[in-house]
């Protein structure tokens, strides 16, 4: 069993190595560097500069501090700071800002990249002509309004009480997250670009009966495919497929 946790990264964003080593009762001695300072609080780690001198005295003082630390102490304290539900629901709220976020034109973003240096600025410049001339050409070659776009995943739970109108869960409300992540049964559904009778036959043949394929039953939907829900029965599992 370790009691000290080393971290000597020259650059860091954020460094979830930290996070994995608190949790697991370690405490950390690390180079002062990137984001690493916003991921735990000063009793947990111990600073350093990123230098030798530097971090041999910071392991020395480590050395007696691990000595009065509480393992399932740290644990604790990780696990209420950090949750993967949360960093998701924020990730979301990130990405939905810079959606909504108006896009400058071309001339001032070339007016902003042209601040950068006196020669930097003109390769920056160049290069983000360039970039737009090939998008240009992309957008002329396949435009953007006969790409399909992928429809949104829809995870649906038979316990869930704070389903929509149609059945839905929401996925944008935290607390129906939480409700999806603690239900028995979860489904996801997809579109496959298939005719239907080939997709019902090897349906029921490589499948188990909890599965159901639904015939399309909306305008939005092509002659050439179907919508398929099926059973899962870990949350991780439809993540990851």
């Amino acid at each position: 069993r370790g009691h000290i946790f080393l971290n000597c990264s020259l650059t860091e964003s954020f460094c979830i190595a930290l996070l994995e080593a608190a949790s697991c009762g370690l405490f950390v001695v690390s180079t002062k560097v990137g984001g690493v300072p916003e991921v735990l609080p000063p009793s947990m780690i111990k600073f350093a500069e990123p230098k030798v001198e530097a971090l041999s005295e910071a392991i020395i003082e480590a050395v007696s501090i691990s000595r009065r630390i509480s393992s399932a102490e740290f644990h604790e304290r990780v696990k209420a700071m950090y949750s993967w539900l949360d960093v998701a629901q924020r990730t979301l709220t990130v990405y939905n800002n810079v959606a909504k976020t108006h896009r400058p034109s071309l001339s001032v973003r070339l007016l902003r990249y042209s601040t950068a240096g006196s020669v930097s600025g003109i390769v920056t410049c160049f290069l983000v002509v360039c970039m737009h001339i090939m998008w240009r050409v992309c957008e002329f070659i396949w435009p953007a309004t006969e790409i399909e776009v992928c429809p949104d995943i829809v995870l649906r739970s038979n316990m869930d009480s704070n389903s929509n109108s149609n059945g839905t869960t929401d996925i944008n409300n935290s607390d129906s997250i939480n409700n999806i992540s603690s239900s028995t049964c979860k489904y996801r559904r997809r579109r496959v670009h298939q005719p239907f009778e080939d997709v019902v036959e090897d349906f029921n043949n490589e499948n188990d009966d909890d599965q159901e394929v639904i015939p399309p039953d909306d305008d939005n939907v092509n002659d050439n495919s179907i919508i398929m829900d099926y059973e899962i029965d870990d949350i991780n599992d439809a993540e990851s497929s």
